[in-house]
C-alpha cells in the first residue's frame, strides 16, 4: 500500500514537471524553464557548450544532453530533474523526454556549428540532409517535455 502511495507521487510529479519544462534553442544559446512549485529558467551560451549527445528510443523520442565546458560548473539538484543521471561531479543538464529528439538535435547541431565553426557537435545523430538548418528555427525553436 505504501509503495503505490509513493508510485503514484512520483507519476504526479513527474506528470506535473513534463507538462511545466520547456526546452527553447534560440541562434546563441539553450534556455531550459522547469519547476512546478518553484519555476526556473536556466540559460546555456553555447560559448559554455562543449558538446551534445543524442540517445533515441525506437519511438523517436529521446533525451540531449549537454556537456559543458570551463570550470563554471552548475549544482546537479539545481537541475534535477533535469540532469544527465550518474553524472553528480560534473553535472550535464539534459533535454529530457523530446518528442522528436532527432529534429531537435539536429537543429542544436546546426546552431552550435555555426557558434563553434563545426567539428564540436560529434556525438549528434542523424545526417546533415535530416536536419533542419538553423535559420528554420529562428528566432527560437520551443520543445516541450512529452
Amino acid at each position: 500500500r505504501e509503495s503505490r502511495l509513493r508510485s503514484a507521487i512520483l507519476a504526479g510529479l513527474a506528470y506535473c514537471y513534463a507538462r511545466t519544462t520547456v526546452y527553447t534553442i534560440t541562434s546563441k544559446r539553450v534556455v531550459m524553464r522547469f519547476g512546478v512549485a518553484l519555476p526556473m529558467c536556466v540559460n546555456f551560451p553555447f560559448q559554455k557548450i562543449e558538446s551534445a549527445a543524442l540517445r533515441l528510443c525506437s519511438d523517436g523520442t529521446g533525451d540531449v544532453p549537454l556537456t559543458l565546458r570551463g570550470p563554471d560548473k552548475i549544482a546537479f539538484l539545481i537541475l534535477w530533474p533535469l540532469a544527465r543521471p550518474g553524472h553528480y561531479r560534473n553535472p550535464q543538464p539534459m533535454l529530457r523526454g523530446l518528442a522528436d529528439a532527432r529534429e531537435a538535435a539536429g537543429i542544436l547541431a546546426e546552431a552550435l556549428k555555426a557558434e563553434h565553426g563545426g567539428g564540436v557537435v560529434h556525438a549528434l545523430a542523424g545526417d546533415a540532409e535530416e536536419r533542419p538548418s538553423v535559420a528554420e528555427a529562428e528566432p527560437a525553436l520551443a520543445m516541450s517535455a512529452r
